[in-house]
């Protein structure tokens, strides 16, 4: 496996440097700093591992299913929550989250057209794409 390089005992209150015997001691004398009886062992093992190899990744994008209908469907559920009346004072954090989702709503409603735009069986995509 490996080579101990290093064993040392120590009180495991007071961090006080023990002789290594103490760990086989039964029953064990008591610290001479703080009296305690708990030890700590410490080891250090050194091994060497010959390892060599690679890895070759391919990340692609999986078709994702968010078509123009659905893009449509999120863009009218997230109109009725910003259309909604707030009936409490809002704070300055508040307004600033309200802003941001406006302009979240404003930027989804704009890309619609980039799914409309891939939908071939719309039949839209040459008059969209001139503007």
């Amino acid at each position: 496996m490996g080579d101990i390089v290093q064993n040392d005992i120590s009180c495991s209150g007071c961090g006080q440097e023990l002789d290594p015997t103490w760990a086989h001691m039964s029953p064990r004398p008591p610290c001479p700093a703080c009296g305690g009886f708990g030890i700590a062992v410490h080891l250090g093992i050194a091994s060497e591992v010959d390892m060599a190899g690679s890895i070759n990744i391919v990340m692609q994008p999986q078709k994702s299913d968010r078509d123009w209908r659905r893009r449509w469907a999120e863009i009218e559920s997230e109109w009725t929550k910003i259309d909604r009346p707030y009936d409490t004072p809002m704070s300055g954090h508040a307004i600033h989250s309200a802003h941001h989702r406006l302009q979240s709503f404003y930027i989804q409603a704009f890309h619609l057209k980039d799914s409309l735009i891939a939908d071939a069986s719309t039949g839209w995509p040459q008059r969209l794409s001139k503007r």
